[in-house]
């Protein structure tokens, strides 16, 4: 690690190189990589990383490297973060959270950033991916081409999150060359996958051009079998004002992702004055046992199935939703 300086008062530009451990605020003076493996680890907290219009880049080395990882060996997570103003392309996720609280990530270019393992399971396949990580806000970034699994994801028990103001675009494996980890594709451009992924915000974002739904809310394990585990569902999610067309499935939607009788879909959510337009499928779409959400305000139009199907409907609640083929109600 070569020359971290504290800054107190002005900022001063500092070098760093592939794999530095960033324990101080630090401004980047240059671009980074490429990098073999991770391009930045941040351990410590209340610190900022600004990478000052500068470039962090991979050369796709093995394993799952992330082009920025906050975390702390000791402690697990760090809080109190920001990372901003560069970009970030190449590894197998570009910003990589794990167990970390109020942190924040802004003005990032966050691209091609895709896990291209041959083997399963891997970890990563991201744009920016919080894992077990509360109150963070994910504000005023621009993600292209990340996978295999999406845009911005939160995983396991990441509640409290403010994702806003993004622009999440081409999140589809299926259209490039070759596909990711153990050839699957999974993107989503906002992916809510828990479980227990409860009270986020997913607001005013841009979601153009993913090969599954645009903005995904993931179900759980519900009924386990001899050699499962429940597993804890997603509730309290808002979905508000986003912009979401030209998806390959889905506009919005609430996925099963199993047997009904193993998995039930995430409940007790609210979906309200967004645009979900040219969607290869329903523009918001609600799988059958999901409950107690609200759908509100919607414009909905130019989807190639309903504007809104609600299966189960009468569970929900439904308020002043605008759009041609508006309702498939089962």
């Amino acid at each position: 690690m070569a020359g971290l300086t504290l800054t107190a008062g002005p900022v001063q530009a500092t070098h760093v190189g592939c794999g530095s451990v960033i324990t101080e605020n630090t401004t980047l003076d240059s671009d980074v990589g490429p990098c073999p493996g991770d391009g930045l680890v941040v351990t410590a907290s209340n610190i900022t990383l600004d990478l000052n219009g500068y470039r962090i880049f991979a050369a796709n080395g093995p394993g799952d490297n992330a082009g920025i990882r906050l975390m702390n060996p000791s402690t697990g997570g760090v809080s109190g973060v920001t990372v901003k103003n560069g970009t970030v392309e190449g590894f197998d996720a570009g910003v990589a959270i794990y167990g970390g609280s109020g942190n924040t990530i802004q003005n990032m270019t966050i691209q091609n950033n895709v896990n291209d393992y041959l083997a399963r399971p891997c970890d990563l396949g991201d744009g920016i991916l919080l894992l077990n990580s509360d109150d963070n806000r994910i504000l005023d970034n621009t993600l292209i081409a990340n996978g295999p699994y999406g845009g911005i994801s939160l995983v396991e028990d990441s509640d409290r999150n403010l994702i806003r103001g993004n622009t999440v675009l081409g999140h589809n494996l299926r259209s490039r060359s070759g596909s990711g980890c153990g050839n699957t594709n999974q993107d989503e451009g906002i992916r809510i996958e828990g479980p227990g992924a409860n009270d986020n915000i997913v607001e005013n974002n841009l979601v153009e051009g993913s090969g599954l739904a645009g903005i995904g809310l993931h179900g759980h394990v519900c009924n386990p079998g001899p050699n499962e585990d429940a597993t804890d569902p997603n509730t309290g999610t808002i979905i508000r004002r986003n912009t979401v067309q030209n998806n390959e499935q889905d506009g919005i939607s609430f996925l099963q992702q199993g047997p009904a009788d193993v998995v039930c879909p995430s409940f007790g959510n609210t979906i309200e004055r967004n645009i979900s337009s040219d969607n290869g499928d329903d523009g918001i779409f609600v799988a059958a046992n999901s409950y107690d959400n609200v759908i509100s305000h919607n414009v909905v139009s130019n989807n190639g199935g309903a504007g809104i199907r609600l299966n189960d409907a009468r569970f929900n609640n439904v308020f002043t939703d605008v759009g041609p083929t508006l309702f498939d109600l089962v």
